[in-house]
């Protein structure tokens, strides 16, 4: 990570999450710049999401904070019937911290990585839940639904982008050397309320984000292949090595 130390990252999670991201780059000898571009809405399940969860094979969690919501409405349910699954050592942890054990985690962090690893573990029968954002990165549910599991998702929380609220903020003169961008709803916030250098290097999580950021006319574009802050810098070895 010699690339990193010395440069300074925007970051646009949502307030709250952003302490360990800054701590990790104060670690390597990088600077965060906070600059929060979306918020969490929980939200709230009727009745048949018990019934799923009793019928369900996996649960299949894809973030920390599907690990925390999901957690705070069981109520004292036990998942003694059911395996659990982590995209990541993240939220593995989560799961071991909450639920006591992780029965399966994704070798890279990816999406399609978990996808892999359950496809062994599944069979046409095979009922899977996963709880997390009311926008769901379709991939694993597709992925999982191809593989022949019934799929159930759990909208736990929405994700809402930054609203306006008067003039842009301007990070043209920040000295900011790139900007990292963890879902869509980050990248709308961001262009709705603050003026990017232009040609500044984008680091995106997941295909859908980097599809945001190609929509909304950001140019240097950089894919993250592990949804957490390394994965993302990463991506940026090579334009902060030649900057």
């Amino acid at each position: 990570m010699e690339h990193v130390s010395g440069k300074k990252f925007l970051l646009t999670r949502a307030e709250d999450d952003h302490d360990p991201w800054l701590e990790r780059l104060t670690s390597l000898g990088a600077e965060g710049v906070p600059y929060p571009c979306i918020s969490i809405e929980a939200l709230r399940l009727n009745e048949s999401w018990v019934e799923h969860l009793d019928r369900s094979d996996w649960i299949v969690f894809t973030s920390l904070r599907s690990v925390t919501y999901f957690a705070e409405h069981l109520d004292g349910r036990s998942l003694a019937k059911q395996l659990i699954a982590a995209v990541g050592p993240t939220t593995e942890a989560a799961a071991r911290s909450r639920f006591g054990r992780c029965d399966l985690t994704a070798s890279n962090g990816t999406a399609a990585s978990l996808a892999s690893a359950l496809a062994p573990k599944l069979t046409p029968s095979s009922r899977v839940l996963l709880p997390g954002a009311a926008e769901p990165r379709s991939e694993l549910a597709s992925a999982l639904t191809d593989q022949g599991a019934h799929v159930q998702l759990l909208p736990l929380y929405a994700t809402r982008p930054r609203a306006s609220s008067g003039p842009k903020l301007d990070f043209t003169s920040a000295g900011l050397d790139a900007a990292l961008f963890a879902s869509p709803s980050a990248v709308s916030g961001a262009l709705a309320t603050a003026i990017l250098p232009i040609g500044l290097p984008i680091a995106c999580i997941g295909p859908s984000t980097a599809a945001a950021a190609r929509s909304a006319k950001l140019t240097e574009i950089y894919v993250s292949e592990t949804r957490d802050l390394d994965g993302l810098l990463r991506a940026l070895k090579s334009p902060l090595r030649n900057s």
